[in-house]
């Protein structure tokens, strides 16, 4: 992979991680507003959007590193579960896990 191309999903990962700023902050203004009653069932369906854009996301950028440098995006019914082993291992001389183990397992919650 050449330089650039490591500088440009650099560039894309780096957007990504701020949109990620956004949406902590967002969901951290949640928490707080809700923290003393029960939300009700519209504010239920916008925290779970929140959480589906940080899934999604975070889906998104491990896409991009295992297109860009495994050169193998999983395909299939299982590709959510396959895409979230494949970046939590090393791909010798081409990147160290992309997640640790402890994050895996709390993405497979979502699986």
């Amino acid at each position: 992979m050449k330089k650039s191309q490591f500088l440009r999903l650099a560039d894309e990962i780096e957007a990504a991680l701020n949109e990620y700023l956004k949406l902590k902050i967002e969901a951290s203004s949640s928490q707080a507003r809700l923290q003393n009653r029960r939300p009700d069932s519209f504010e239920l369906r916008a925290l779970g959007t929140i959480l589906d854009d940080v899934y999604h996301g975070a889906e998104s950028i491990c896409k991009r590193i295992a297109e860009e440098i495994d050169r193998h995006v999983p395909q299939g019914a299982s590709s959510h579960r396959d895409l979230l082993d494949q970046i939590a291992k090393e791909v010798p001389t081409k990147r160290p896990p992309v997640i640790q183990l402890q994050t895996k397992q709390q993405l497979d919650e979502y699986q």
